[in-house]
């Protein structure tokens, strides 16, 4: 059985590729009262090496670990250290699943990159196998990283369509990206084009994001009805998808719409919520920031139009969702050093990821169906 941490957590990062450079590292590096790296793992020396090198010299040592680095210095050996209380995955689905199951097998907490898996049925495959783990007393913690659940601007928008706002009549979520050939994401191989392991390419991939926040404000999907189109050969098998879907516990439904090859619109993405009591907007863009930063805007309107407010969020679900995990495997409310938020905890648990990608899979299915509703 796995016991529980203190802080700070001792972790690994498995998977080296941009999303881990860009993301997982200055996450970790940033919160050294939370975690502390031990290791970076990657199938090749130099791609595991490269995220070592970013490591400041005084951090302290980091090792090398991939599968061309002989005996010592191998996954296996990583997660048999006896020193190593967790992981946080960003690995090619298909090989993130199997990665997650020997982590746990090892006694690891994990944090695992969505999308949870490549299908609806593969995630229940791996959610049964987890409870079964818990069930034994293996006291591991699994989390699925969806930052987009995680951020404060959901959360809040959330808060608003409940309360003020009194319920859902209807939605429309627009998500609009432009994707050019040399995007740094198109020549990772597996996620688009002939060599995709992901069902709806992008769709799969960046979708579940969009669909984790639109679950989270509006609540659960019962059915999709979409089509498909196929704009940029570079983003096969499939780029955007239109769509309506209805809800779960209540009678409304409302539109998506998810294109991957926006022409002049680099990231364009507008969640309205029409309730009962008012309006809620949610906007993501860069604001003006000469970096490009994203922020999130959230604009409440009630009925009549007076008495609104709009507030405004910086991007930072990573960071959000990377203190849950520390809290959830150190067991503890209030972290060090981090100002406790005023909204709830967000929900990253592999069933509400399954959901996100079982969402995306019936918008996919439909599409292939010619539209025809099906069940999520």
């Amino acid at each position: 059985m796995s016991q529980v941490p203190k802080l700070p957590i001792r972790v690994a990062i498995l998977g080296a590729g941009i999303f881990a450079k860009k993301s997982h590292l200055p996450t970790i590096l940033g919160h050294p009262s939370l975690f502390k790296l031990t290791g970076v793992y990657s199938r090749s020396k130099k791609s595991a090496q490269d995220t070592c090198d970013a490591v400041p010299s005084s951090y302290g040592p980091v090792q090398v670990y991939s599968d061309d680095s002989g005996a010592g210095s191998t996954l296996n050996d990583l997660l048999a250290r006896d020193d190593l209380d967790a992981v946080v995955m960003c690995l090619p689905v298909g090989v993130q699943e199997r990665i997650v199951k020997l982590a746990v097998e090892n006694g690891k907490h994990v944090l695992s990159e969505k999308p949870v898996s490549g299908s609806g049925k593969e995630a229940d495959k791996l959610m049964s196998w987890y409870a079964a783990a818990v069930t034994r007393g293996s006291g591991v913690t699994w989390l699925v990283a969806e930052n987009w659940r995680a951020e404060a601007a959901t959360l809040y928008a959330a808060d608003l369509v409940r309360g003020v706002g009194k319920g859902v009549r209807t939605f429309s979520m627009q998500c609009w990206l432009e994707t050019r050939p040399d995007n740094a994401y198109v020549a990772t191989g597996w996620r688009v084009g002939a060599g995709s392991v992901l069902p709806g390419g992008f769709l799969l991939d960046g979708g579940v994001h969009w669909l984790a926040m639109l679950r989270a404000v509006v609540g659960d999907v019962r059915t999709a009805a979409a089509f498909s189109s196929l704009c940029l050969p570079y983003c096969a098998p499939v780029d955007t998808v239109s769509g309506i879907l209805a809800l779960e516990k209540s009678p409304a439904a409302g539109t998506v719409n998810i294109c991957f090859a926006a022409s002049g619109r680099p990231f364009d993405i507008v969640l309205t919520v029409i309730c009962v009591a008012g309006t809620v907007a949610i906007r993501v863009g860069t604001g003006g920031d000469p970096k490009g930063a994203r922020r999130f805007e959230v604009e409440w309107t009630p009925e009549g139009g007076e008495g609104g407010n709009k507030r405004e969020f910086p991007f930072a679900g990573i960071d959000a969702e990377f203190q849950e995990f520390a809290r959830s495997v150190a067991g503890v409310d209030a972290l060090p050093g981090v100002t406790k938020s005023d909204f709830a905890s967000p929900d990253l648990s592999p069933a509400q990821a399954a959901k996100d990608v079982r969402t995306v899979e019936a918008l996919l299915k439909s599409a292939d169906q010619n539209g025809v509703p099906v069940n999520v």
